[in-house]
């Protein structure tokens, strides 16, 4: 069985869900539901319950995969460059969140929490730039399905060199906010982002995809991007000053 999909409810009874470094913990006490999460490291302490209040007792919750709430930076497996005009996909493996609704496929989420905790890292220029995640597994040209790790998703990136100058790839920032999730087999997959590279530091042309990518023909929607958007936007996706590793004193999500 899957980690994601509905929970039944017994009253008084913890149900747990493990997806990656997470144990998901779910019981319902009286018109209340508790929630909590466990790891390695805090697994022999009490769990830090959250607590809500319902309207009445729910047979069961459901718990969907949700890509992070913050775009994540990633570096290929082997930097490489993009000749003028010339296009290359590659794939990234991301950690999803896992989360706890009252309704099927709602945008109503009562908490999540990340399958693994991610450190942050800064994308951009002293003065401009975003706050994101580090995925230390690298972007990779070809990519293997894997059920075994039904927590981590894969994104699949098309790169595309619309400037005069060779493009040197070695860092990407990936806005996984804006991306759906999709299933097939076992394997979540997000809808192909397009990357197109218009030269120097200058904003690259964007654009999301409808539906699941060409790999996972037929994929089933498991859940809506966390943040609705236009189909194609102008952000920067390859400039990272200050990128290289995670940031020092700042708290893990």
């Amino acid at each position: 069985m899957t980690w994601w999909g509905e929970q039944l409810l017994e009253s008084d009874e913890v149900h747990c869900r493990r997806a990656g470094e997470l144990s998901l913990l779910l019981k319902q006490v009286e018109d209340e539901l508790w929630i909590a999460e466990q790891r390695a490291e805090t697994s022999e302490t009490d769990p830090a319950w959250a607590r809500w209040a319902i309207k009445k007792k729910y047979k069961k919750v459901y718990i969907q995969p949700r890509f992070p709430d913050k775009a994540v930076v990633v570096k290929p497996e082997n930097p490489f460059r993009l000749q003028p005009g010339v296009a290359a996909r590659i794939f990234v493996r991301v950690p999803v969140c896992a989360s706890v609704a009252l309704e099927k496929q709602s945008s109503n989420v009562l908490i999540d929490f990340p399958s693994a905790v991610l450190s942050h890292t800064w994308f951009g220029g002293p003065t401009e730039g975003e706050l994101c995640y580090w995925i230390s597994s690298s972007a990779r040209r070809k990519i293997l399905v894997d059920s075994t790790r039904d927590y981590l998703a894969i994104c699949p990136v098309q790169l595309r060199n619309k400037s005069p100058e060779d493009l040197l790839v070695e860092k990407i920032c990936l806005r996984v906010q804006w991306l759906s999730m999709y299933e097939k087999d076992g394997q979540l997959w997000a809808n192909e982002t397009k990357v197109h590279y218009k030269g120097g530091d200058d904003a690259s042309q964007v654009f999301v995809s409808n539906g699941p990518p060409a790999e996972a023909e037929n994929a089933r929607l498991i859940a809506p991007p966390r943040e609705q958007i236009k189909k194609s936007f102008s952000i920067r996706t390859f400039f990272g000053l200050g990128a290289d590793e995670p940031l020092r004193g700042v708290e893990n999500n």
